[in-house]
């Protein structure tokens, strides 16, 4: 354990001006106390001269000062300023001097430490101490007539006589623990207040210590200090090192503080090796080298067949390869993902992830983004947009009708909506006809859905006439795309199955007309009948009966002004034969003897109960073919 030690040799002067005012001095730990006793209850002020250079005045209320490491000024001075009235006009000043001696040695020397002392006691006896770091020890005891040592191999007593004021003693094989101060007085607190030395030792320092911290982010502040623990206090106090710093075992030579700054810190640095040493007068051991440990996370880089652009075209059917590189402490988790499509390709821990694939379809289509994360930084992400170039052809997968029927006439039209893929879009001028009647087919060109490559082409074809049915080609830059055929339209079994005769709606109307008016003629005649039994209670002959009915059946038929003998027929005759339209047919010719309303069945014979039976473009959702599975590509 190398340290450096000083020792100072103080001289103590203390003048006092009258009797009733007293200044003390107490040198404790490399400190200088002043006190003094104030015969008022005034306050003081004071100044204090270090080396000739006077300070402001100090106004002081507890009648003392202190003096920090007074062993670095030659002398020093109080002038204290006692007020003798209330308004401190009136005042008395009191000064007293501390001189300072100060002697360094280096371990292993012996040195002959020496000082002034003031006064010797009139019985001629007293004793020197040793202070050093909170402990004291008595090393010498003189008399009037002799001198004992406490450790003659360490100390020696040369003053003569024993009376002298010059005070002389040797401290032999000197070592750091000699460092500290020596006074003389009967006592040890008397001693703190006399003349003394200080004695400072210059060792080796210890080996220092490097402290900070070592691992940090990029552009973070960074400290490191050249620090020793193991100096005791005193050396520290009384020392003053300077320090060498190391990078890679080169001196650097604009560092020779206590501490080694880096202002925002680049991750080249910690490629670097640094140590420090301490020095004195005599340089210390080099400190362990230390690295720091620098994180950081750059932006990934992205290639796509080893082309480094935004956007990056490939023909169908060539092979792909995704790269992604990143430079990053520590190696920070790639991740390689199609936007999109929102799929994950591959994740890595690494500073480098590649994705293969032999064969890319016109669906590889989309922006592949590479995201790098590592603990305490945000994701750096980058995208490229893959475009795969792909001829124009049908969309299979998502549905397509090839026949169509349909009326003729002018202003008919069959309008053709056909799933492309494309990539780049389709142009209408590439798109040409061929069929019956081409010339003035109208096509339109829309995106499909949410990815580029997938159009609709929307034709308008003509039916004007019966020349029109037929099949048509449309070609595309001289491929054909597909074949569809335009005939009549007719009736399919299931419309025929669904659709109900206009004859039959007929017939269940006037049928049920019918019923519901015999029921109401019934009902009234019935209602009559019961009304005349109960007036006429009495029997009646055959001819009042028969007269009887007859007048009854004229003022019905007067009353209700309808044809009741011809109900009556209907009644009678039923239904014998089972034939409806015969009975209903009769029934409206009798209707129309009377006068009634004639409903006009046959008209309604003819209504077309099919309905429209053009035929339109029925054309399933899109269905897109899934991205192969990541077990598909070849990780490399």
């Amino acid at each position: 354990m190398g340290s450096v030690r000083y020792f100072v040799l103080a001289g103590m002067i203390c003048f006092v001006q009258a009797q009733t005012f007293e200044i003390k001095k107490e040198f404790i730990d490399g400190n200088l106390t002043f006190t003094w006793t104030n015969v008022s209850n005034r306050r003081n002020d004071i100044l204090i001269t270090k080396d000739g250079r006077s300070s402001d005045w100090i106004q002081i209320t507890d009648d003392k000062y202190t003096v920090e490491d007074v062993w670095k000024y030659k002398s020093v001075n109080i002038k204290v300023r006692e007020y003798t009235s209330a308004d401190h006009r009136s005042y008395k000043d009191y000064y007293s001097t501390y001189t300072v001696s100060r002697i360094d040695s280096q371990e292993g020397d012996t040195t002959n430490l020496t000082f002034t002392a003031d006064f010797i006691p009139n019985s001629g006896e007293y004793d020197i101490y040793h202070f050093y770091d909170g402990t004291s020890n008595r090393i010498i005891r003189v008399t009037s007539n002799k001198t004992s040592s406490m450790n003659y191999s360490k100390y020696a007593y040369h003053t003569r006589p024993y009376t002298s004021t010059d005070i002389t003693f040797e401290v032999k094989n000197i070592t750091l623990m000699d460092a500290g101060y020596y006074g003389f007085r009967t006592t040890e607190i008397a001693a703190r207040s006399g003349q003394g030395v200080v004695l400072v030792v210059k060792g080796k320092p210890t080996q220092p210590e490097i402290v900070g911290i070592l691992k940090v982010q990029e552009t973070s502040d960074v400290t490191l200090t050249c620090s020793s623990n193991s100096r005791p206090s005193y050396y520290r106090k009384t020392i003053s090192l300077s320090y060498i710093w190391y990078m890679n075992n080169t001196v650097i030579d604009s560092e020779t503080r206590l501490t080694l700054r880096f202002p925002r810190i680049s991750r080249g640095v910690r490629f670097n090796k640094y140590s420090c040493q301490a020095k004195e007068s005599i340089v210390s051991e080099n400190s362990e080298e230390i690295q720091m440990n620098v994180l950081y996370l750059s932006k990934p880089t992205m290639m796509i067949n080893g082309t480094k652009e935004e956007n990056v075209d490939v023909h169908e059917g060539e092979s792909l390869n995704i790269s992604c590189s990143v430079d990053g402490n520590p190696n920070p988790n790639l991740n390689i993902s199609r936007d999109v499509q929102e799929q994950n390709l591959k994740t890595r821990t690494a500073k480098s992830i590649e994705v293969f694939k032999r064969r890319v379809q016109c669906d590889d289509t989309d922006t592949y983004k590479c995201t790098a994360s590592s603990p305490g930084f945000a994701d750096n992400h980058t995208g490229v947009t893959l475009n795969v170039l792909c001829r124009t052809r049908m969309d299979t997968d998502a549905g397509f009708k090839t026949s169509y029927g349909s009326r003729s006439g002018i202003g008919v039209a069959v309008i053709v909506k056909t799933p492309i893929i494309s990539n780049p879009k389709p142009s209408p001028n590439l798109i040409s006809w061929s069929g019956p009647r081409t010339a003035n087919i109208q096509n339109q060109i829309t995106e499909r859905g949410a990815v580029i490559y997938k159009h609709w082409i929307t034709s308008t074809i003509p039916v004007n006439n019966q020349t029109y049915f037929g099949n048509y080609n449309m070609t595309y830059n001289g491929e054909i795309i597909f074949t569809i055929t335009i005939k009549a339209e007719e009736l399919t079994t299931s419309d025929n199955a669904n659709a109900i005769p206009t004859t039959t709606v007929v017939i269940v109307i006037l049928s049920t007309l019918l019923v519901v008016t015999m029921g109401t003629v019934a009902g009234i005649i019935l209602q009559r009948k019961m009304r005349n039994q109960q007036h006429d209670q009495r029997p009646q002959t055959d001819s009042e009966c028969n007269t009887t009915g007859t007048g009854n059946r004229q003022r019905l038929q007067r009353d209700a002004e309808f044809p009741l003998h011809e109900y009556d027929e209907i009644n009678s005759a039923g239904n014998r034969d089972g034939d409806w339209t015969a009975t209903i047919d009769q029934e409206r010719l009798k209707l129309e003897s009377d006068g009634g309303y004639e409903l006009p069945i046959h008209e309604y014979v003819d209504i077309n109960a099919v309905g429209d039976n053009h035929t339109y473009d029925k054309v399933s959702p899109s269905k897109e073919a899934p991205y192969e599975d990541v077990q598909t590509y070849t990780n490399t």
